[in-house]
């Protein structure tokens, strides 16, 4: 069965990248109504900090939830910065065409005025 924590992390917008996720979170237990209890109290705090050290396992190890949110930012940005690189070589793709047409459309003039 496989287990829905993004409701817990407040991750539902990242199904997309469910992989990447889901690697953090196989060996994890089910948190307990206690766990799940100190979380909503601590999220309902509008710290800013209230994802980072969040006591969601039995054997009483810490999950890191700062290094998850990291992890989605930096994959996020990644996704923009190749974007980024995509239109600026549009955009000089087509200052060429146009530099070339331009050039094209001259050569046309200056033949048809001879």
């Amino acid at each position: 069965m496989k287990r829905n924590y993004y409701n817990i992390l407040g991750l539902e917008n990242f199904e997309s990248n469910t992989s990447i996720i889901e690697n953090k979170f196989k060996q994890i237990p089910t948190p307990s109504s206690e766990e799940i209890e100190a979380y909503h109290v601590l999220k309902n705090k509008n710290t800013k900090d209230h994802y980072d050290l969040i006591l969601l396992n039995r054997e009483d190890k810490l999950f890191d939830f700062k290094s998850i949110n990291n992890n989605v930012d930096n994959i996020l940005n990644i996704s923009v910065n190749k974007l980024e690189k995509v239109a600026i070589n549009s955009t000089s793709i087509f200052i060429i065409i146009f530099i070339f047409l331009v050039l094209l459309a001259l050569v046309f003039a200056i033949s048809t005025q001879l």
